[in-house]
């Protein structure tokens, strides 16, 4: 079952903001890429966000951290994607997300990245925002 994605439904419909479920093969278009640029094979680690490559990461934590997502992506339209139950939904806007996302109560780890992705932004259960791509030195700039 796929409470997280339900529930992202309902709250999506109930504050009328667009959202677009992607398909599996965009959805396994998008796994496809983030892993082959962002993830390291090598490194062991339950969570994706730990398999980050090193050089390609900035951190910060920061429990609100996730609310500057805005301002970390390249255009409006952006891909909030959950990689435990192997969904994605395209959102209009970073402020429909961030707007959707803070309504959820069962939301833990979620990525964000474009179609062709250029950034990718993990926010961790632990609080850690981290940013890859071209997100990684506006991260750094907006928490110096």
């Amino acid at each position: 079952m796929k409470y997280t994605s339900n529930e992202i439904e309902d709250i999506s419909e109930r504050l009328d903001v667009p959202i677009r479920l992607l398909e599996k093969e965009q959805y396994d278009f998008l796994k496809t890429s983030i892993y082959d640029k962002y993830i390291d094979p090598d490194l062991m680690g339950v969570f994706l966000w730990e398999r980050f490559k090193n050089e390609m990461t900035s951190d910060v934590c920061d429990a609100d951290a996730w609310l500057s997502i805005g301002k970390l992506v390249e255009e409006k339209q952006c891909i909030l994607i959950i990689f435990d139950e192997q969904t994605a939904f395209e959102f209009q806007t970073p402020d429909d997300m961030i707007n959707v996302i803070s309504e959820t109560y069962l939301l833990d780890d979620f990525y964000v990245t474009n179609y062709t992705c250029s950034y990718l932004i993990c926010n961790n259960h632990h609080d850690y925002l981290s940013c890859c791509g071209s997100a990684k030195e506006k991260l750094l700039q907006i928490f110096k």
